[in-house]
């Protein structure tokens, strides 16, 4: 064998290793992260990981789903007779806490809000967040 006929086959040899590998993460690895996502302590997200450092008033919230899976949050109430009540929902890997600003100003305009952990997201219960799958 010359020396390009075994450069070609090393280098094929190499490209289906990658491949296997790339076929691999994106079917198992990848999906896999996505619906069980990093949980974080909110001190890693926000400075402001609790109502009271904005003096709002707060009630601890406990919404228990259909598969007996306890969801988390805040009640945060509105300055005056609310106008409106907002769901405040945080994104992947997130915490509630992350909407307290939102609903510091929210109180302000007369506005309720209800900020939610996702399932298996900070304080709520839960391994699998399945996007409503």
């Amino acid at each position: 064998m010359n020396r390009n006929m075994r450069r070609i086959l090393i280098g094929g040899l190499i490209c289906g290793v990658i491949g296997v590998i790339t076929y691999f993460g994106v079917t198992f690895i990848a999906p896999y992260s996505l619906i069980v996502p990093l949980r974080v302590d909110p001190k890693e997200k926000t400075s402001i990981y609790h109502p009271s450092q904005l003096s709002l008033p707060y009630d601890t919230l406990y919404i228990h789903v259909d598969d007996s899976t306890r969801l988390s949050g805040y009640w945060i109430q509105a300055a005056d007779s609310p106008r409106a009540i907002i769901i405040c929902l945080h994104g992947i890997s997130a915490v509630k806490e992350v909407n307290l600003k939102l609903a510091a100003w929210l109180h302000e305009q007369q506005i309720a809000s209800i900020l939610l952990d996702l399932r298996a997201h900070g304080t709520s219960g839960g391994t699998f967040n399945t996007y409503g799958f």
